[in-house]
């Protein structure tokens, strides 16, 4: 017996006690298809060794993995359910996604090792967290990547950082979810969006409200104020989250019991959807553009304030992180597995270029560094002399503690790019002379011809 439904092109089926994905791609609209087919194999037909068979898949995107994994957390915690994962054949790249976005790992944890946040990625794996210390470590972690990976002015960041713990705690606050939250962040390449997702298997959005009718509840729950805590605004976080993605042009989806709601590239059309079998909990997916900074501060905007609150300091993780003061202290030690390469040289560039961008000065601390590369001394402090020039990095960002070893291979990487620089920028000054006496001698030898054949 089985259930084939979804799209054209993804299907979610279930056959015994196996759930098969099969085509792609798997996204937010196939969520309920797979929460229908894990209903009908373990409370239906009772079954507690479940096969997730996505030998077939072709692409899953966190949009329906982020949901359907809490569902079958919250199975293997009230029912004592275990899965068997067959992992995708389809290609090498979808395997290691189920890998490292730690998918593998929470469905079969025997079989496949954790993974945590990669310096390098552009992604926060999918974690569970169930205190307020480790959701604050999470949305620590993802401020961190994003500010290694992409430029971003400080409302944006605060954006980003605010919808992130508003959405996170309201797991902690309202959901009761007995497995307790759910968190995984991607910034995708080439494009100016953060994507989050989180989710729970608690009580839901109706319950929450104490609005019967589900489609109601989800609607309400966007509206400003409409919250059963009215002393501090609790709630406001999926107002405020919603109205940031159709600010800035994201996206927005909102699934729980048995409705969804969806906001596509700032269109302000929701799509409601009803299905027999309900989302246990909340799962929420937002997508954010970094492409129009003045968003945030629009989108963040309350009924005659900001965020912050009337006679509140705005405060986020930049200046828990580094402090108040006129200068941003970094402990180098902290980025030691940067200090090895170009391409953690690049990444530390752009932190320097989003700090710089506060206004203050940057401070360097090697002090226990034993040695950084080349590459990297290259690509993080040389080219960003090349960027903003030598009196403003020398006025902005200071250096003490390193080793003679250490400030001998940074002086001389800045000093090989400056002469780089020089001699690229001589090269140029001779091209431009050449071209402005080609174009004259052109003009002339034109001239003369129409000189001749007038004659």
């Amino acid at each position: 017996m089985s259930i084939q439904k979804s799209s054209p092109r993804a299907e979610a089926s279930w056959s015994s006690n196996a759930l098969r994905l099969r085509g792609g791609p798997f996204g937010e609209a196939q969520v309920p298809f797979g929460v229908s087919c894990l209903h009908k194999i373990i409370e239906r037909s009772g079954y507690r060794d479940v096969v997730v068979d996505a030998s077939r898949c072709t692409f899953c995107h966190p949009g329906f993995m982020v949901p359907i994994i809490t569902q079958m957390e919250r199975y293997r915690r009230e029912k004592g359910v275990t899965y068997t994962l067959e992992m995708p054949t389809h290609s090498d790249s979808l395997e290691r996604l189920f890998v490292n976005a730690n998918w593998a790992h929470i469905m079969q944890p025997d079989r496949w090792p954790e993974r945590s946040r990669d310096d390098y990625g552009n992604h926060i794996p999918l974690r569970r967290y169930s205190t307020e210390e480790q959701m604050h470590v999470l949305v620590n972690e993802a401020i961190e990547s994003i500010l290694h990976t992409r430029k971003v002015d400080r409302d944006s960041l605060h954006g980003v950082e605010w919808s992130l713990n508003e959405i996170a705690d309201n797991v902690l606050q309202h959901s009761g979810s007995s497995i307790g939250g759910f968190l995984q962040l991607n910034l995708p390449q080439q494009r100016g969006f953060v994507e989050f997702m989180v989710a729970d298997a608690g009580r839901g959005i109706s319950h929450t409200l104490r609005v019967e009718d589900h489609q109601t509840a989800l609607r309400e729950s966007i509206l400003f104020g409409r919250t059963r805590d009215t002393s501090n605004h609790m709630g406001d976080g999926l107002y405020g989250s919603y109205r940031t993605a159709l600010c800035s042009h994201g996206s927005f989806n909102l699934n729980s019991g048995k409705a969804s709601l969806f906001l596509s590239h700032g269109e302000e059309l929701l799509q409601e959807s009803e299905r027999r079998v309900p989302y246990i909990g909340t799962f929420v997916s937002c997508a954010l553009s970094f492409n129009e900074p003045e968003a945030f501060r629009r989108a963040l905007s309350w009924e005659g304030g900001d965020v912050a609150r009337e006679g509140e300091e705005r405060v986020g993780y930049l200046d828990i992180k580094y402090g108040g003061g006129e200068t941003l202290e970094l402990d180098m030690k902290e980025y030691r597995s940067f200090l090895g390469s170009r391409t953690g040289g690049k990444k530390f560039r752009r932190r320097l270029d989003n700090l710089l961008k506060e206004g203050k000065s940057v401070g360097l601390n090697f002090s226990g560094v034993s040695m950084v590369s080349s590459g990297f001394a290259d690509e993080a402090l040389a080219m960003l002399i090349r960027d903003i020039g030598d009196a403003e990095f020398r006025e902005r960002v200071g250096m003490r503690g390193a080793s003679d070893i250490v400030g001998f291979v940074i002086d001389r990487a800045i000093r090989h790019r400056l002469a780089v620089t020089a001699a690229e920028a001589e090269a140029e000054d001779r091209d431009d002379d050449w071209t402005d006496e080609g174009w004259e001698n052109e003009g002339l030898e034109s001239e003369s011809a129409t000189v001749s054949s007038s004659l």
